[in-house]
């Protein structure tokens, strides 16, 4: 799959937790923007969980407005 769909994101802990729909044991990858035009890498080695649901978290952002976008690897 290019893409998953976030099902929700919250803070825990001074962390945004991201849970997001995958495929088994798939790799992903974490991109973000702050304009949605240029977007960076942030993580690109994320597995999937054994179900169709996969967590992930990383640390609070400096800026008050960010995109995130996970995505499948190949």
């Amino acid at each position: 799959p290019s893409g998953s769909g976030v099902t929700s994101i919250s803070i825990e802990s001074e962390e945004l937790v991201f849970e997001f729909l995958s495929h088994p044991n798939q790799i992903y990858s974490l991109w973000e923007s702050d304009d949605l035009s240029a977007w960076n890498e942030v993580e690109d080695s994320i597995t999937a969980a054994l179900d169709t649901s996969t967590r992930f978290s990383l640390s609070m952002p400096a800026v008050l407005r960010r995109y995130y976008q996970f995505r499948g690897v190949d």
